[in-house]
C-alpha cells in the first residue's frame, strides 16, 4: 500500500487537524484561513497530478505462516490476506448464524446506527437486541448488524473451536488483545473508519469485502473531529460520491473479497469500508501496539491517547467488556451511561441500558 500524499504534504494539514480538535473547525477556519487554503491546493495539486485513483487487489498470500505474516506485514505495517489460513478450523465448520441462533440466541447485543447509514437501518442512534433476534433479520433480509460483540469472552468454550495457537503468533494475548463477533445480512456495512487497533480478521461464514485507503487519504477524507476511539467519514466506496468527497476521485482503492476461511491482516490506522456480500459471521482478533501506531501517524496516535472519552488508556484497561458501549459513551448517543456501566458484557433481557 503507497501513501500517494508524503509527510511534508501533510505537515499544515496535520497541524490544523490537531487544533480543530480543540478549538473547532469555524474557529480554526477563521485563524487558519490562508494556512488552510494553501495547504488544501498543494494537497490537491500533487493529487490530482498522479491521475485518477486506482482499484488494486490487494495482496494474498497462500501458504504463509503466522511468523511470515508477523515479520513481512505486521511489523512494517502492510495489510494482507491469508487466502484459506484459517479453512481447517473447526469454527469454520462449525459457527453459523443457525448455531448462534440456537446456542446462543439469548445473548443481548447492543447495535449502534453506522454513520452515513441509510435511515431505515434503524430508528434509534442504538437498541438492544438478542442474537436470535439479529439471526431473524438476517434470514428476513433486514439491516441489523452486530459489530464488537463480546460472545467469545462471554463463552470461553468458543474459543475451542478456533487456532489459538495460530493467533497467539499474530500477536500474543494480553491487556489490550480482544475477540469480538461481527454477524450481519447481505448489503450490511460498516462505515468508512480508521483505528487504533491493529487487526486480524477472520472469516468464518459468508462472504465480506473490504476497502482500504493508507493513512494519508485523509485530507481527500475529511473525517470528523470527535473524541471516539474510531475517526469517521460518510464517504460509501460501494457509492462514492465525488461531488461531495472530489478528491476521492484521485486516491487509490485497495479492494479484498473474503472467502469462509480467508484471513485479513488490517494495520492501525489504515481507512477501511467494510460490507458484506451474504449472510456474514467473522471473528476480529485485535490488539493495541502503540508504537506501530505512532509509526503510521504521530498525529492521529496522539490524539487517541490524549483526546479520547473515555481515555484510550482507561479503555485499554478494559478491553474485555462491550466495545460499542465505548463508542456510544464517546458519540454520545448512549443517554446518561457512566463509566461503570461500560463493564457489564452481557446484560439480562430486561436491560435497556
Amino acid at each position: 500500500m503507497i501513501d500517494q500524499l508524503t509527510p511534508s504534504d501533510l505537515t499544515d494539514y496535520n497541524k490544523i487537524f490537531f487544533w480543530e480538535h480543540f478549538l473547532g473547525k469555524k474557529i480554526c477556519k477563521k485563524i487558519f484561513k490562508k494556512r488552510i487554503l494553501k495547504s488544501s491546493k498543494k494537497i490537491e495539486n500533487k493529487l490530482v497530478s498522479q491521475g485518477e485513483g486506482k482499484f488494486i487487489e490487494l495482496e494474498r498470500k497462500k501458504n504463509l505462516t503466522p511468523e511470515d505474516i508477523k515479520e513481512n506485514y505486521i511489523k512494517k505495517g502492510i495489510p494482507v490476506v491469508m487466502e484459506g489460513g484459517a479453512k481447517n478450523w473447526k469454527a469454520c465448520q462449525k459457527l453459523t448464524p443457525d448455531f448462534i441462533s440456537e446456542v446462543y440466541g439469548n445473548d443481548k447485543a447492543l447495535l449502534l446506527e453506522p454513520k452515513g447509514a441509510p435511515e431505515n437501518i434503524t430508528g434509534e442512534k442504538f437498541e438492544y437486541i438478542t442474537l436470535k433476534d439479529v439471526v431473524k433479520n438476517m434470514k428476513e433480509g433486514g439491516k441489523k448488524y452486530t459489530r464488537f460483540h463480546t460472545l467469545f469472552e462471554d463463552h470461553p468454550e468458543l474459543r475451542e473451536e478456533l487456532n489459538f495457537e495460530v493467533l497467539e503468533k499474530f500477536w500474543p494475548v494480553n491487556s489490550t488483545t480482544r475477540y469480538q463477533l461481527f454477524m450481519g445480512g447481505k448489503d450490511t456495512f460498516t462505515y468508512l473508519h480508521n483505528g487504533l487497533n491493529s487487526n486480524v480478521f477472520v472469516q468464518l461464514y459468508g462472504e465480506k469485502e473490504w476497502f482500504l485507503y493508507p493513512m494519508s487519504a485523509m485530507p481527500a477524507l475529511n473525517p470528523d473531529c470527535n473524541n471516539s476511539p474510531y475517526k469517521g467519514c460518510e464517504f460509501n466506496s460501494k457509492r462514492p460520491d465525488f461531488n461531495k468527497f472530489p478528491l476521492m476521485r484521485y486516491v487509490n482503492t485497495y479492494y479484498a473479497k473474503l472467502r469462509p476461511g480467508d484471513i485479513l491482516f488490517n494495520p492501525p490506522l489504515i481507512w477501511h469500508f467494510v460490507s458484506n456480500l451474504s449472510d456474514s459471521l467473522a471473528l476480529g482478533y485485535r490488539w493495541i501496539d502503540l508504537s506501530q501506531a505512532y509509526k503510521k501517524s504521530k498525529l492521529l496516535t496522539l490524539l487517541h491517547m490524549f483526546n479520547t472519552k473515555p481515555n484510550i488508556f482507561w479503555t485499554i484497561l478494559n478491553q474485555k467488556a462491550d466495545f460499542n458501549k465505548f463508542l456510544a459513551y464517546a458519540n454520545g448517543s448512549y443517554g446518561s451511561v457512566k463509566k461503570e456501566e461500560m463493564l457489564h458484557r452481557n446484560p439480562s433481557s430486561t436491560d435497556t441500558k
